[in-house]
């Protein structure tokens, strides 16, 4: 139920970059192919059949690229390409730098121009890997509550109860028609707020949601409740995929959340509420920092826990 509206400005440019890149691999993969005679002279290296024989092949190499960048501008795979062919590039016109027989001014400018769109290619990649890497995480957990799946469904289908178990939601408003507004706390002490939609709804079956349409990192998750063999309890299983978006304070929230540890404590503190009525806290769990392994000097029921 994760859908934070944030502008993510490094993914947002990727795509325009990449595609810059894309066609020019494409063009400079035609030049070399169609016309290594002329490119020769341009870069200022000899027109010799090996010359030649070398341009086309890094020609088809270019084409072989930019077609992978084009048809899938985020993929990090076709970027790192054009880095790894810059570095074959650059290493071949330090070698022809050598060769006195060879135009080193032109031959210079060649190299300053490809340093200038490795700088590009490398930027490109990076932001290719980094938006891959945290791209989609999805997790799954699965729980058994002695309740029936009639129960379990109707506790879960209220989702303004659900402070009462997920430690890291605040609030959730229902907006009726299936949208509900939600409200986390960020581990920095921030807050982040994002609306969800419900797309499937079986009752005692399977609840669906998604963020809503136009949402800058789409997320999505469903829960289906199964009665267990015995007839008396339900298994609940959770599964979350969401993308996990960057800045520090929404990649610590969705760190928090893709934790398995996270939501097991989630689904355990679901199964108290419906078998007791209520979240269980152990003597510990009201002490801050190490304290002797007795009871709180104050009663408990001062507290308002039970043991």
């Amino acid at each position: 139920m994760i859908g934070i509206q944030t502008k993510r400005k490094e993914s947002a440019s990727l795509p325009l970059l990449a595609t810059g890149l894309g066609w020019l691999s494409i063009g400079l993969g035609v030049a070399k192919i169609a016309a290594p005679r002329v490119l020769s002279s341009v870069i200022g290296v000899q027109d010799t059949s090996s010359t030649r024989t070398l341009l086309r092949a890094c020609g088809a190499r270019e084409l072989a690229v930019g077609i992978g960048i084009l048809t899938g501008p985020r993929r990090p795979l076709p970027l790192w390409g054009r880095v790894v062919g810059d570095a074959i590039d650059l290493a071949t016109l330090g070698i022809a730098m050598r060769d006195e027989r060879n135009g080193r001014g032109r031959l210079f400018g060649s190299l300053m121009s490809v340093l200038g769109v490795t700088a590009l290619d490398v930027v490109a990649a990076i932001k290719a890997s980094r938006t891959q890497e945290s791209a989609r995480a999805a997790v799954t957990r699965a729980i058994t509550v002695n309740r029936p799946p009639s129960e379990v469904y109707a506790q879960w289908r209220d989702f303004e109860q659900f402070p009462r178990f997920m430690e890291h939601v605040e609030s959730v408003r229902d907006l009726g028609n299936g949208l509900s507004h939600w409200v986390a706390k960020l581990p920095t002490g921030q807050r982040a707020e994002w609306q969800a939609e419900l797309v499937g709804d079986r009752p005692a079956e399977r609840l669906a949601w998604r963020t809503v349409a136009g949402a800058q990192v789409p997320h999505r998750g469903s829960v289906t409740f199964k009665p267990t063999l015995d007839g008396i309890g339900t298994e609940i299983c959770v599964e979350m995929q969401y993308d996990v978006p960057g800045g520090l304070a929404l990649g610590a929230l969705f760190a928090q959340l893709a934790s398995g540890a996270q939501i097991e404590g989630d689904l355990r503190r679901f199964k108290q509420v419906l078998e007791t009525g209520e979240v269980v806290h152990s003597d510990a769990s009201i002490h801050r920092g190490p304290h002797p392994a007795r009871p709180s000097e104050r009663p408990l029921a001062e507290k308002g826990l039970r043991l």
